[in-house]
């Protein structure tokens, strides 16, 4: 498994945020414009067409005058802007670590652990037993929504002290994080000492408790505690949501308009459907449980 050095300045996961933003934005603006009464398409008509009709929302939108600049001019501007800002930022922070010394990446493989730098001439490989300590810390950030705050990790640092007391560090911000997490701590058992810690915004309960099980039993945890509670109830909802809605058109299933039918059954079903996939996620999460049941303690 090879583990490149990303921080969060060079990771390409903003640019493909926004590069997704951006694309969102732009077929939006391509279907109005092809789907609008204009018989010949060009650059110049598109721009005609644009001025055209943040004119007509201007003239349309008196008593909300934001809405249409909002529209036609800041989300364009964030889209865009911000997807050539981030392109640019990532760069210049690219040349920045490629001009200096650094660990490029690092090669986890079956029986040894291969040290990658920007300048090759500096690689090393050595053993899983010549690594005297690794350590994982997990950097959190406050996220704030409107459900209120809570700590969630931003990147990881891998610290490596190797041979002579070399010390390492390698950074990622990994999409897969609950992975991650499990391959790095199936790598650290075949280091001398391994470890993780918290920093920043403070633990992540849930991340906490999948690490802490996986290293006393080796289960790899679906749910934790609290999005299984979270699940129980999501599950609840959408049912009596379900029951809500047949109980309301009990009445129409007696008459013979399918077309009737259709429309009620559809958020009978959805909702249903809904609940039964939460509940086979937490079947999952309680066998895979009983599986690793008493282990570990």
């Amino acid at each position: 498994m090879r583990i490149n050095n990303v921080s969060a300045k060079t990771s390409k996961m903003v640019v493909v945020l926004l590069a997704m933003f951006a694309i969102i934005v732009t077929v939006g603006f391509s279907w109005a414009y092809f789907n609008s009464a204009i018989s010949e398409h060009s650059i110049a008509s598109f721009f005609k067409w644009y001025a055209e009709t943040l004119n007509h929302l201007i003239a349309d939108n008196r008593d909300e005058p934001i809405t249409p600049y909002l529209i036609m001019i800041i989300i364009p501007l964030l889209a865009y802007g911000g997807l050539v800002a981030s392109i640019v930022s990532r760069h210049f922070a690219l040349k920045a670590m490629e001009s200096t010394l650094n660990l490029k990446s690092v090669d986890f493989l079956q029986d040894r652990v291969k040290f990658n730098f920007n300048r090759p001439q500096y690689n090393f490989i050595c053993g899983y037993n010549d690594i005297n300590n690794l350590e994982m810390i997990l950097n959190t950030v406050m996220v704030h929504n409107k459900y209120g705050s809570y700590p969630a990790v931003s990147e990881i640092n891998l610290n490596f002290s190797v041979l002579n007391n070399k010390h390492f560090t390698l950074t990622n911000v990994p999409l897969k994080l609950t992975n991650f997490i499990y391959k790095i701590i199936d790598y650290g058992r075949a280091v001398r000492s391994f470890s993780y810690r918290f920093e920043g915004a403070g633990s992540v309960e849930s991340i906490e408790e999948k690490i802490r099980d996986y290293t006393n039993t080796g289960c790899k945890q679906i749910l934790a505690k609290q999005q299984e509670t979270n699940f129980k109830w999501l599950s609840i909802t959408f049912f009596a949501f379900s029951m809500f809605f047949l109980f309301t058109f009990r009445q129409s299933f007696n008459t013979l308009d399918v077309m009737f039918w259709s429309f009620a059954l559809i958020p009978i079903v959805g909702f249903l459907v809904i609940s039964f996939v939460f509940d086979i996620i937490l079947l999952a999460d309680k066998w895979n449980e009983n599986k690793y049941k008493g282990l570990g303690k």
